[in-house]
């Protein structure tokens, strides 16, 4: 082939275009599969803290009935290494499912109330006259877990402890079963 000039071409325009069509080519998928990757970690990062959330709920719901007047779900009112869980085989007393509000009382979630040491004296403040003789206290761990594992969404476990003002005092009164508010 022969251009205007009569100087014969040998194609190397097209050779090179199919070298530059080739490298974009590699580098758009290289991209591609960063891309992938990126979106597969902020998937499993929002499944980690909605698992994180659920178990983080299954606490704040203990929490908040404990800090009820009222309170519907049982505490360890007993001695040290009492537990009362929800959704866990071989508790001393099992949590009923109507007592822990939706969406918490799935099948995923598992709820355990551990009394962690024995029923003491309520602290006393040094700035109020109060009758802390009248009461006592026990120290209790709230643990959450939220297990999605089995189908790929995850498992997360919030712990929490708390202080709990029991009606008595420490020497008498001490009701050696869970007690409800009810």
């Amino acid at each position: 082939m022969r251009n205007v000039n009569g100087i014969r071409q040998r194609g190397a325009a097209l050779f090179t275009s199919l070298i530059m069509l080739i490298a974009l080519t590699l580098l758009a998928l290289a991209s591609l599969g960063t891309s992938l990757l990126e979106l597969r970690m902020s998937g499993n990062e929002e499944m980690a803290m909605s698992a994180f959330q659920s178990a983080q709920a299954g606490v704040d719901v203990v929490l908040n009935d404990a800090l009820a007047e009222e309170p519907q779900i049982v505490l360890a009112r007993g001695t040290r290494g009492t537990t009362n869980c929800y959704n866990i085989a071989g508790c001393t007393y099992t949590i009923p499912s109507n007592l822990i509000p939706a969406p918490v009382n799935s099948n995923y979630s598992k709820i355990s109330i551990t009394q962690t040491d024995e029923r003491g004296p309520a602290p006393r403040s040094r700035r109020y006259a109060t009758s802390t003789k009248l009461f006592s206290a026990a120290y209790f761990e709230v643990e959450s877990i939220f297990d999605k594992s089995a189908i790929g969404q995850g498992k997360a476990g919030a712990v929490e402890g708390f202080l709990q003002l029991l009606p008595g005092s420490p020497t008498s009164d001490a009701p050696s079963a869970p007690q409800t508010g009810n």
